[in-house]
Formats: C-alpha cells, structure tokens, sequence
C-alpha cells in the first residue's frame, strides 16, 4: 500500500493503519457488534428505527478489496445511515 505521497509503506505502517481504521469503525456510535471471518466484515447496527430498515451492513472482502478497504467502505456507509437517521435528512 502507498501512503499520500505515493511512497510504498512498509508493513508495519500498513498494519497501524488498520489497526487505527479498526478501532475507528468499533468505536463508531452505529456499531453495536462488529464481527470480521477473515473474509466478511458484519456490523450490526444498535437497536432502533434506522432509514430503510436497516439494522447492519456486511462488506465482502477477498482478493478485489482489502481489510482496510472493507473497513474504510463500512465507515462510510454507517456514517451515511447515521446522518441519514436524523429527521429530514435526504442523503
């Protein structure tokens, strides 16, 4: 993986970055259960009434997407399900 710049990271800093987007989706106010099999990444959402009827989501990731792809994606995608909850939202 390249950082910024462009420059290849070493593995150490590969594995910071996803210990850090790790800890960034468990500790998101959507996630009330987060579980990884090594292929798919399960995020059940808390109780209530979310847009849609949405109570989770689930990112499926191989040899096209990355971890830290996968929890990059689910970041995005419950910050947009929690913004989209608030009363009047249309995202």
């Amino acid at each position: 993986m390249a950082n910024q710049k462009g420059e290849v990271m070493t593995v150490k800093e590969n594995i910071s970055l996803l210990n850090e987007m790790k800890e960034a989706v468990a500790g998101h106010c959507m996630a009330a259960k987060v579980e990884d099999d090594g292929s798919v990444l399960r995020i059940t959402y808390p109780a209530g009434e979310w847009s849609y009827g949405i109570q989770g989501i689930q990112v499926v990731y191989d040899g096209n997407m990355s971890k830290y792809q996968a929890y990059s994606k689910a970041l995005v995608r419950m910050e947009h399900d929690w913004m989209n909850s608030f009363p009047g939202a249309n995202l």
